[in-house]
C-alpha cells in the first residue's frame, strides 16, 4: 500500500491478487503432446491483453494469434483461435469435414467484437472463450457473458482430422507474427476437446476458477497457465508438458500482475494497478493477508488477498 490520497465516506473492502506472469510472443508445443479435438466438440479460452507496437498503438493488418494448430482452410484440418490486429474482435475457427459440412472439409468461424476502447486499455485484461458444439454451432464469450451464437445448416459435423507432418503438428500458443507491430499478451490459455465443455456458467467460470472437481469447472485437454516469468525459456501445461518459447522472434514475459477479476470490486475512487491499492496519506487503515479464494480453490497463482478497512476518526472500524 501507497500513502497518496483517497476519499473518506463508507467503509469498503479491495480485493487484489497477483496472478503471475503472462506471454508477450509465441511458444511451440510439440505435436505429440498438442490436443486432437474429433468428434463435434471444441472450446478454447484465454485472457489477453492489447500490447502497444514499439512505435506506439496497434499497426498490424495481420491477425494476432492466441492459440492454434494444424491448416485452418478448406481440405485441411485444425483450429484457431485469433485477434483482429486493431483488437476491435476476436475470432475462433475450426475445419470440420462431413454432416452439414460435406465430404470436403471446410472452415467454420464466428468472430465477436471486444467492449469499446479495448484497444486503447492496454492495462485491460478481457477473457474470451469460443465454443463449438453438437457440430453446429458456435457461441463466442466476451468476460463471461454471451456475444454471438451462430448455428450453421445441416446436420452435425465433425472435426476434421490434423494431418501429421511437421510444418502442422504443433500447437502454437501466443502470437507468432511480427509482435514489433504491437500484439496481445496472452495467460491462461485452455482447449477443451470433451463434449459438454463449455456450457455458459462455465464460460464465465474458466474466467476466474482453475479446472478440477474442487472448483466445478472442466479439465481441459490443455492448459498453458504461463506463469513461469523472467528466465523461463519454456512453460509447462498443466499435465507437464513443456512448451519452447519462440525468443528469437522476440517471445518474452510479461512482469507478475496478470488478469483478475478480484481488481472489479474495488471501490470509486480507490486506485488498484496491478497488485497494489492506493489509500490517503494520514488515514488509518487496517491491513491484513488471507489465501485468495474462488470457486472453492485458491485463485490461480494468486500470492494473496488485502482488505481494506477503512477507519472513523475514533480510531474505530468504520
Amino acid at each position: 500500500l501507497s500513502a497518496t490520497p483517497a476519499p473518506t465516506g463508507a467503509p469498503y473492502q479491495v480485493y487484489v491478487a497477483d496472478r503471475g506472469a503472462a506471454l508477450v510472443g509465441s511458444a511451440t508445443l510439440p505435436g505429440a503432446d498438442s490436443p486432437a479435438p474429433s468428434g463435434t466438440h471444441l472450446a478454447l479460452a484465454a485472457w489477453v491483453q492489447p500490447v502497444a507496437a514499439l512505435a506506439g498503438g496497434l499497426n498490424r493488418s495481420a491477425p494476432i494469434g492466441v492459440v492454434s494448430r494444424g491448416v485452418v482452410a478448406a481440405g485441411g484440418g485444425g483450429f484457431s483461435l485469433t485477434l483482429a490486429g486493431d483488437f476491435s474482435s476476436f475470432t475462433a475457427s475450426v475445419v470440420v469435414v462431413g454432416g452439414g459440412a460435406g465430404a470436403t472439409p471446410v472452415v467454420r468461424s464466428v468472430t465477436a467484437l471486444f467492449p469499446p476502447g479495448a484497444a486503447a486499455a492496454v492495462a485491460n485484461w478481457t477473457h474470451v472463450v469460443a465454443v463449438y458444439s453438437g457440430g453446429d454451432t458456435w457461441t463466442a464469450y466476451v468476460n463471461g457473458v454471451a456475444a454471438v451464437n451462430e448455428t450453421f445448416a445441416g446436420a452435425a459435423a465433425s472435426v476434421s482430422a490434423i494431418a501429421s507432418s511437421a510444418n502442422t503438428t504443433n500447437t502454437t500458443v501466443g502470437d507468432a507474427g511480427n509482435i514489433t507491430l504491437g500484439t496481445a499478451a496472452v495467460d491462461d490459455v485452455r482447449v477443451y476437446t470433451a463434449a459438454g465443455a463449455l456450457n455458459a456458467a462455465q464460460a464465465l467460470g474458466a474466467s476466474q476458477c482453475p479446472p478440477g472437481a474442487a472448483s466445478g469447472q472442466p479439465v481441459p485437454h490443455t492448459r498453458f497457465s504461463l506463469d513461469e516469468g523472467d528466465g523461463a525459456t519454456r512453460t509447462e501445461t498443466d499435465g507437464g508438458k513443456l512448451a519452447t518459447l519462440n525468443v528469437a522472434a522476440g517471445a518474452r514475459w510479461l512482469p507478475a500482475g496478470a488478469p483478475s477479476l478480484l481488481n472489479s470490486l474495488a471501490a470509486a475512487g480507490i486506485t488498484v494497478t496491478g497488485a497494489a491499492a492506493t489509500v490517503a496519506a494520514g488515514s488509518p487503515v487496517s491491513f491484513t493477508v488471507a489465501p485468495a479464494d474462488r470457486c472453492g480453490v485458491p485463485l490461480v497463482g494468486a500470492v494473496a488477498v488485502g482488505e481494506l478497512r477503512l477507519l472513523d476518526d475514533g480510531g474505530g472500524s468504520a
